[in-house]
């Protein structure tokens, strides 16, 4: 191969290279279901909720241990006398070792467990509750970045118009069709132009970033969501119905009633405890043991050794509950306090619950009312562009004329992209209520 070949061939080769290193990376889209799988698996309350979880089901799962009796290794050594014959200088002495067990029971531990699963059982909504709202955020932030990336394009677009028109406008002032005012209008409004579109693609991806960062992305160059904010837009209707279902569905109220279930288990456990009388079973064997009285021989093979076993059974009455100022009447006055304000709490919310729910569906009506105004006035905003721009072109209107009916088609869009985006967001915030997004 001579030299030109070689030439070639090297020339050939660098220009592949560079075609290859200066191609575009292919955009990373990401769809809202991975949006949503990242911001689950990564957000800090979610983690958070999950080990509350987890704990509240460890301790109602292990509640029935309390019925379990308390098993234990013992060494025990002592002396015992007899208190009936003061003048017996004759006193026992023990030592043995062995194991016992212990069981109490009284009316409190039922109360008692069932408090502790309608605690878990409150968690569990909780949680639930919690996944719902993450959920719904990420959809609200997801389509949120796409409505400003759709104002983002119509700026661009009204960029592009605008240096249209200021190209013609040279043309024509150069041919002497229109005054220096028109060019100097053309050329201020293709200047305007860039400035919003610069700020509108920097709010789209300042958005953009903030969004990802928020659902654990925190290398967000080359990302792009995938999403279409006009399919997105809901058509279902919303009435009484959905007022009365947010209501017997509603995560909120079912949290207080579970948690006002549990406040009563709890109070019983009080009662049971402090008032009630309760059981306590004894029981031990000592397979070592040996007995001495004073001034006896200890020998190891002789009647001093004893293998003693007990068992016994307590039956414990409180008194001191009786009294206004004890510990125990206090704790039950308590516990009370607290079922009587869940109760009021429990009703509050309901009515509030009621009224902002109807509140937020006349919001919903009135904004899917906008939506279709809004789309017609587009229709009517560009017809009124296109023709306004015929008209320049003709010489019959000016280029403020026309900058006019611009700005009007342009901002007509950009409210409909807003108004469309604002109807997501509130069903969203509806739906997380009482049912999954």
């Amino acid at each position: 191969m001579n030299l030109i070949h070689r030439i070639v061939v090297y020339a050939v080769i660098l220009s592949i290279s560079s075609l290859a290193f200066s191609a575009p990376r292919a955009a990373k889209t990401l769809s809202i279901e991975d949006a949503v799988k990242f911001a689950l698996e990564n957000d800090a309350k979610i983690q958070q909720g999950k080990i509350t979880l987890d704990q509240t089901k460890r301790e109602s799962s292990h509640s029935a241990n309390s019925f379990l009796p308390s098993i234990a290794a013992e060494g025990i050594i002592a002396k015992a006398g007899d208190l009936n014959d003061r003048d017996s200088q004759e006193n026992v002495y023990q030592a043995k070792i062995g194991a016992s067990a212990s069981l109490k029971i009284d009316l409190g531990l039922v109360a008692k467990i069932k408090a502790l699963k309608k605690q878990y059982q409150a968690e569990q909504i909780t949680y639930d509750y919690l996944v719902r709202q993450v959920t719904s955020a990420v959809k609200k932030g997801f389509y949120g970045v796409i409505c400003k990336k759709m104002i983002y394009d119509a700026y661009r677009d009204y960029q592009s118009s605008s240096e249209k028109t200021l190209n013609d406008s040279k043309v024509k002032y150069s041919n002497g069709m229109i005054p220096e005012s028109d060019l100097l209008m053309a050329q201020y409004d293709a200047e305007d132009a860039k400035i919003q579109t610069s700020n509108a693609r920097l709010d789209y991806t300042s958005s953009l970033t903030t969004f990802l960062s928020s659902i654990g992305i925190i290398e967000s160059d080359g990302y792009e969501l995938q999403g279409d904010i006009e399919a997105a837009v809901p058509t279902e209707e919303f009435g009484e119905e959905t007022v009365n279902k947010v209501l017997s569905a509603s995560t909120e109220i079912a949290v207080l009633e579970k948690q006002l279930e549990a406040a009563r288990a709890e109070k019983w456990k009080s009662v049971g405890q402090g008032y009630l009388p309760s059981i306590l079973l004894n029981g031990g064997i000592y397979p070592i043991g040996y007995r001495k009285f004073d001034n006896e021989l200890l020998d190891s093979n002789s009647k001093n050794k004893i293998q003693p076993w007990s068992v016994s059974a307590t039956v414990r009455i409180p008194l001191d509950t009786l009294l206004p100022l004890s510990s125990t009447h206090d704790a039950i006055s308590k516990v009370s306090d607290s079922v009587k304000s869940l109760e009021i709490k429990l009703a509050d919310t309901k009515k509030n619950l009621r009224t902002n729910t109807k509140n937020l569906i006349n919001k919903i009506n009135l904004t899917k009312e906008v939506v279709v105004s809004r789309r017609n006035t587009i229709d009517i905003a560009k017809r009124r562009y296109e023709l306004t721009d015929g008209a320049f072109q003709r010489g019959s209107k000016t280029a403020t004329d026309l900058q006019n009916a611009r700005v009007d088609y342009e901002a007509v869009r950009v409210y409909y992209y807003q108004e469309q985006y604002n109807l997501i967001s509130d069903v969203l915030t509806l739906k997380e209520k009482y049912t999954e997004n």
